[in-house]
Protein backbone atom coordinates (compact mmCIF):
# COMPACT_ATOMS: atom_id res chain seq x y z
CA UNK A 1 0.00 0.00 0.00
CA UNK A 2 1.42 3.05 -1.09
CA UNK A 3 1.15 6.16 1.55
CA UNK A 4 3.51 8.67 3.62
CA UNK A 5 3.95 9.79 6.94
CA UNK A 6 3.51 13.16 8.47
CA UNK A 7 3.63 14.23 11.99
CA UNK A 8 3.28 10.16 12.56
CA UNK A 9 -0.83 10.07 10.76
CA UNK A 10 -0.92 8.00 7.53
CA UNK A 11 -1.77 9.57 4.36
CA UNK A 12 -3.12 7.91 1.69
CA UNK A 13 -3.35 9.38 -2.06
CA UNK A 14 -6.27 10.17 -3.12
CA UNK A 15 -7.56 9.81 -7.22
CA UNK A 16 -7.42 12.97 -8.01
CA UNK A 17 -4.02 15.14 -6.52
CA UNK A 18 -1.75 18.45 -7.25
CA UNK A 19 1.21 17.16 -8.65
CA UNK A 20 3.89 19.48 -9.45
CA UNK A 21 0.99 22.84 -9.91
CA UNK A 22 -0.84 20.80 -12.22
CA UNK A 23 -4.17 18.48 -11.02
CA UNK A 24 -3.59 14.89 -12.04
CA UNK A 25 -6.66 12.11 -12.16
CA UNK A 26 -5.10 8.75 -10.82
CA UNK A 27 -1.38 9.37 -10.16
CA UNK A 28 0.91 6.83 -11.12
CA UNK A 29 3.32 5.66 -8.67
CA UNK A 30 6.14 7.60 -9.99
CA UNK A 31 4.18 10.65 -9.23
CA UNK A 32 3.56 9.93 -6.15
CA UNK A 33 6.82 8.62 -5.27
CA UNK A 34 7.80 12.08 -6.95
CA UNK A 35 5.74 13.41 -3.95
CA UNK A 36 6.79 11.62 -1.23
CA UNK A 37 4.52 8.53 -1.14
CA UNK A 38 6.18 5.21 -0.75
CA UNK A 39 5.67 1.33 -0.29
CA UNK A 40 4.57 0.91 3.31
CA UNK A 41 5.09 -2.40 5.00
CA UNK A 42 2.17 -3.49 7.33
CA UNK A 43 4.42 -3.49 10.04
CA UNK A 44 4.95 0.06 9.61
CA UNK A 45 1.57 0.83 8.94
CA UNK A 46 0.58 -1.47 12.56
CA UNK A 47 3.01 0.80 14.75
CA UNK A 48 1.40 4.18 13.86
CA UNK A 49 -1.64 2.68 14.39
CA UNK A 50 -0.63 1.24 17.88
CA UNK A 51 0.78 4.73 18.67
CA UNK A 52 -2.94 5.72 19.14
CA UNK A 53 -4.22 4.68 22.50
CA UNK A 54 -7.30 6.10 22.08
CA UNK A 55 -10.84 3.79 22.38
CA UNK A 56 -12.85 2.76 19.51
CA UNK A 57 -15.26 5.48 20.88
CA UNK A 58 -12.46 8.06 22.03
CA UNK A 59 -12.01 7.73 18.10
CA UNK A 60 -15.23 8.02 16.98
CA UNK A 61 -15.99 11.15 18.50
CA UNK A 62 -13.12 13.14 17.51
CA UNK A 63 -14.07 13.07 14.31
CA UNK A 64 -17.43 13.64 15.00
CA UNK A 65 -16.09 16.67 16.59
CA UNK A 66 -13.96 17.51 12.78
CA UNK A 67 -17.01 16.90 11.15
CA UNK A 68 -18.83 19.10 13.50
CA UNK A 69 -16.70 22.00 13.05
CA UNK A 70 -16.06 21.20 9.01
CA UNK A 71 -19.81 21.75 8.33
CA UNK A 72 -20.95 25.22 9.53
CA UNK A 73 -24.87 25.17 11.54
CA UNK A 74 -27.16 26.48 8.35
CA UNK A 75 -30.22 27.07 10.00
CA UNK A 76 -31.50 27.60 13.63
CA UNK A 77 -35.07 28.17 15.19
CA UNK A 78 -36.53 32.10 15.17
CA UNK A 79 -36.33 31.48 19.12
CA UNK A 80 -32.65 30.05 19.16
CA UNK A 81 -31.75 33.44 17.00
CA UNK A 82 -33.64 35.82 19.48
CA UNK A 83 -31.45 33.87 22.23
CA UNK A 84 -28.34 33.89 20.65
CA UNK A 85 -28.62 37.36 19.34
CA UNK A 86 -29.62 38.26 22.95
CA UNK A 87 -26.31 36.86 24.17
CA UNK A 88 -24.45 38.89 21.90
CA UNK A 89 -26.62 41.49 22.93
CA UNK A 90 -27.57 42.29 19.36
CA UNK A 91 -31.00 41.87 19.56
CA UNK A 92 -32.45 45.77 19.75
CA UNK A 93 -29.79 46.70 17.28
CA UNK A 94 -31.33 43.93 14.67
CA UNK A 95 -34.54 44.82 15.65
CA UNK A 96 -33.96 48.89 14.93
CA UNK A 97 -32.17 47.65 11.47
CA UNK A 98 -34.83 45.54 10.87
CA UNK A 99 -37.37 48.85 11.79
CA UNK A 100 -35.24 50.41 9.68
CA UNK A 101 -35.47 48.52 6.44
CA UNK A 102 -39.17 47.61 7.21
CA UNK A 103 -41.13 46.11 4.28
CA UNK A 104 -40.68 42.25 3.22
CA UNK A 105 -37.65 42.69 5.87
CA UNK A 106 -39.79 43.65 8.76
CA UNK A 107 -42.40 40.95 7.63
CA UNK A 108 -40.13 38.34 7.05
CA UNK A 109 -38.17 39.11 10.56
CA UNK A 110 -41.53 39.26 12.51
CA UNK A 111 -43.07 36.36 11.02
CA UNK A 112 -40.36 33.86 10.18
CA UNK A 113 -39.93 30.23 12.10
CA UNK A 114 -36.18 29.34 11.10
CA UNK A 115 -32.97 31.84 10.35
CA UNK A 116 -31.35 30.45 7.42
CA UNK A 117 -27.65 31.28 7.40
CA UNK A 118 -27.68 32.62 3.69
CA UNK A 119 -30.36 35.02 4.27
CA UNK A 120 -29.20 38.09 2.78
CA UNK A 121 -30.56 39.87 5.92
CA UNK A 122 -28.22 37.93 8.32
CA UNK A 123 -25.29 39.52 5.72
CA UNK A 124 -26.62 42.48 6.14
CA UNK A 125 -26.95 42.41 10.33
CA UNK A 126 -23.87 40.63 10.99
CA UNK A 127 -21.47 43.22 8.36
CA UNK A 128 -23.32 45.71 10.79
CA UNK A 129 -21.38 44.52 13.83
CA UNK A 130 -18.28 44.18 11.81
CA UNK A 131 -18.68 40.47 12.16
CA UNK A 132 -16.34 37.48 10.22
CA UNK A 133 -18.13 34.50 8.23
CA UNK A 134 -16.38 32.67 11.22
CA UNK A 135 -17.57 34.87 13.71
CA UNK A 136 -21.22 34.53 12.12
CA UNK A 137 -20.63 30.52 11.96
CA UNK A 138 -20.16 30.39 15.59
CA UNK A 139 -22.86 32.48 16.23
CA UNK A 140 -25.13 29.97 14.39
CA UNK A 141 -23.16 27.00 15.91
CA UNK A 142 -23.53 28.55 19.33
CA UNK A 143 -27.69 29.38 18.57
CA UNK A 144 -28.01 25.40 17.63
CA UNK A 145 -27.60 24.69 21.03
CA UNK A 146 -29.55 26.51 23.00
Amino acid sequence: MRAKLENNKLIYPSNFMKIDSEWVTNPTDEQLISIGYKELRQVEVDEVINEFEETETEIIQYFQKQVEVEMPVQRISKLQAILILDEYSMLNAVNSLVDAIGGKAKLIWQNCTYIERNNPLVDIVCKQANMTDEQIDEMFLKGSKL
